[in-house]
């Protein structure tokens, strides 16, 4: 599985919210990434959304592989919920991102808010 040929195609997700020993709050379904090429941090991204309710995408969780591996891996969640794919980050612009998710006025706030109403009228 180690193997360098192995041309199985991955996505790390890592949920920082659950202790690794929980559970009853076990992390959404974890695939492994190998990307190709380029620096490792163009590969990191983080969901800064609400968490969506009996799917696997949880506020603060870690995606690693390319933005369109980690939207293959969510589609359903996105054809649900389609301003997810806004709310999915690089780490590289994660601290600002939360800021302006929390802050009126602007296009993550209102992607968030979005989420969160359609949630709390299901």
């Amino acid at each position: 599985m180690s193997d360098s040929k192995d041309k199985k195609k991955n996505i790390t997700v890592e949920n920082p919210d659950t202790p690794p020993e929980s559970p009853a709050n076990t992390p959404p379904i974890i695939h492994h990434v190998n990307p190709k090429s380029g620096n490792r941090e163009n590969n990191i991204f983080s969901y800064i959304g609400p968490t969506i309710t009996g799917g696997r995408l949880s506020h603060g969780i870690v995606l690693r592989g390319t933005l369109k591996q980690i939207t293959a891996s969510f589609k359903r969640e996105i054809e649900l919920y389609p301003d997810i794919v806004r709310l999915i980050v690089p780490v590289s612009k994660l601290s600002e991102s939360r800021r302006k998710v929390k802050s009126d006025g602007n296009s993550l706030n209102e992607c968030y808010l979005k989420i969160e109403r359609s949630l709390s009228h299901e």
